[in-house]
């Protein structure tokens, strides 16, 4: 036996599943209407947003919303840390992932202290960080003696240089 629903049918609260029936001797697939009168619960803008404001919890509600009007990329679980706003989000408009981004923990343009070894000889280098980057993330920087390299941020202020 085997069972299906269309995928582009899943965003809709109602539709045709099918059921494949096999016997020794021939297969029969049955289908079936449905109706689902389901909601699930999505984040809500509270009020207006600009371009790269870091969302706090007065920021947005929860709301009950019906399957078949959710938009695509909706947040719908939980809101991660640091997120900020990608572009302008009105009041009342529903959250989704097409409008935010995880803000990083280094951004472009901090000074840091970029490490080389060679053996057991290491160097410390002042530089600058070209992206914005999490903390394990291969950046690209750049020294005071504008050389680029690429390195490994092990901290908030420091990084291992990749040979």
């Amino acid at each position: 036996m085997d069972a299906g629903i269309n995928p582009s049918r899943l965003r809709y609260d109602s539709g045709t599943l099918w059921v494949l029936f096999k016997t020794k001797t021939r297969d029969r697939k049955i289908y079936f209407n449905y109706l689902i009168n389901a909601q699930i619960s999505v984040f809500k803008a509270k009020n207006n947003m600009h371009n790269d404001k870091i969302l706090s919890k007065s920021d947005f509600e929860l709301v009950n919303v019906k399957v078949d009007n959710l938009p695509s990329n909706v947040v719908s679980c939980d809101i991660e840390k640091n997120l900020i706003t990608k572009s302008y989000i009105s009041a009342d408009e529903l959250l989704s992932y097409n409008k935010l981004e995880i803000k990083k923990d280094i951004l472009k343009g901090k000074q840091i202290r970029a490490y080389i070894a060679d053996g057991s000889l290491v160097i410390g280098i002042d530089s600058i960080i070209l992206e914005d980057a999490n903390i394990g993330d291969k950046v690209r920087i750049r020294t005071e003696q504008n050389k680029f390299f690429d390195a490994k941020l092990f901290s908030h202020s420091e990084a291992m240089i990749l040979k």
